[in-house]
């Protein structure tokens, strides 16, 4: 039975994608705030000025992307000359990725990737946008892209390509766990399982307003080294799979 892994929410999209608009705005208001309260800006501010009202301009299409590591890694897998296999990605609302390859195997191994990244701390780059070239329409289209001079960009790209080696011997791990996931498990059985076997977690509920997130889980990595949480993920599938059956 094909497990559908494209109707998986990966609620921390929204909320880093959230928190990447909010903050263009509140970076924009400071300089604006700045150049009243001095008069003049200097010439790196008004570059970033200028960058940051062509990001503003755009935050209400929801087609594009301000979080800067979905935008960089979309921009890195999305183009031929990188090296990796090319492969275009996008989410929606609910934070259910879309690729232009939407097999099981291709969610889950992009889902690792952007994980991976986010728990490397890969560097940044800085975000534009720009004409997309591939539109190939009379319409404009418009695109947002990591800035290719940014001292980042390379650290990046260099990040990303370990990331997408390091998922080719986690892939079946990670289906593993996102094929239970998307079954129906409850969540004080998942919780229970896992405890027994050594990994504690806070249910997702807590970051939730209302009587809302009972079916969600909150992992911590911030404190781990990468081979604890390797074992934990794998404790976690163990846990999953028990708590599936239970």
């Amino acid at each position: 039975m094909a497990n559908n892994f494209s109707k998986i929410r990966f609620i921390d999209i929204i909320e880093l994608e959230a928190a990447a608009r909010k903050q263009v705005t509140s970076d924009l208001e400071a300089l604006n705030a700045r150049s009243g309260k001095n008069g003049r800006l200097s010439e790196s501010d008004k570059l970033e000025l200028a960058r940051l009202q062509g990001l503003s301009d755009y935050l209400g299409d929801g087609s594009l992307y301000f979080d800067p590591l979905f935008a960089s890694a979309r921009h890195g897998l999305k183009r031929p000359d990188s090296g990796l296999k090319t492969l275009t990605i996008d989410h929606n609302d609910l934070g259910q990725l879309k690729l232009s390859s939407q097999a099981d195997a291709e969610v889950a191994r992009i889902g690792l990737v952007l994980g991976l990244l986010r728990h490397r701390g890969a560097p940044l780059p800085r975000l534009i946008v720009r004409r997309d070239a591939s539109a190939g329409t009379a319409k404009a289209s418009f695109e947002v892209v990591p800035e290719s001079d940014h001292v980042n960009k390379p650290l990046f790209d260099e990040e990303l390509v370990q990331a997408v080696g390091r998922t080719s011997s986690r892939l079946s791990l990670a289906m593993k766990v996102l094929a239970l996931l998307a079954e129906t498990v409850d969540p004080k059985k998942l919780q229970q399982a896992a405890y027994d076997i050594g990994v504690a977690y806070v249910g997702g509920f807590a970051f939730h307003i209302g009587d809302t997130g009972h079916n969600t889980i909150r992992l911590n990595y911030s404190f781990a080294k990468e081979d604890d949480i390797s074992e934990a993920i794998m404790r976690l599938g163990r846990a999953l799979e028990e708590a599936s059956q239970g």
